[in-house]
């Protein structure tokens, strides 16, 4: 039952993601509390990272050390793969329809660089915090 942990828990924390995002969304938080954004982009890591741990231990055995390495590795890599896609899309987004927006102004839409630097630097500690709680979950009575 252990093994179903972390997609489990994936689960619930990308829910959790799409639920604070509704909420953000209604009463402005990304615009009103400047670290928001920044949790948000940790949990969608910590979440998609635990979804994609939980299901390739699922298709795994992990008899050694080595394709447990490579899950992780994998993973990492993917989940900072789709977080370099969403800030493209999410550049693009704010670039192409900002002026249509009602709730932002053009100054308060993509912050450029630095802004996505520290997207992908939160959404890194959320995958590094999934593979950590993976371990413990998984490989602690397996090694």
């Amino acid at each position: 039952m252990r093994r179903y942990l972390p997609l489990t828990s994936g689960i619930i924390v990308l829910m959790a993601v799409g639920y604070l995002n509704v909420l953000a969304f209604r009463f402005s938080w990304y615009w009103l509390i400047w670290w928001f954004d920044l949790i948000m982009h940790a949990l969608g890591g910590l979440g998609l990272g635990l979804v994609l741990l939980g299901l390739g231990s699922l298709r795994t055995s992990f008899s050694d050390i080595e394709k447990r390495r490579e899950l992780v590795v994998g993973v990492i890599g993917l989940v900072m793969v789709m977080s370099f896609t969403w800030e493209l899309f999410e550049f693009t987004t704010d670039k192409n329809l900002g002026s249509h927006l009602v709730v932002r102004t053009p100054d308060k839409l993509q912050q450029g660089a630095a802004d996505t630097a520290t997207d992908l630097v939160s959404d890194l500690a959320g995958v590094l915090v999934a593979s950590g709680l993976f371990k413990f979950l998984i490989w602690r009575n397996k090694a």
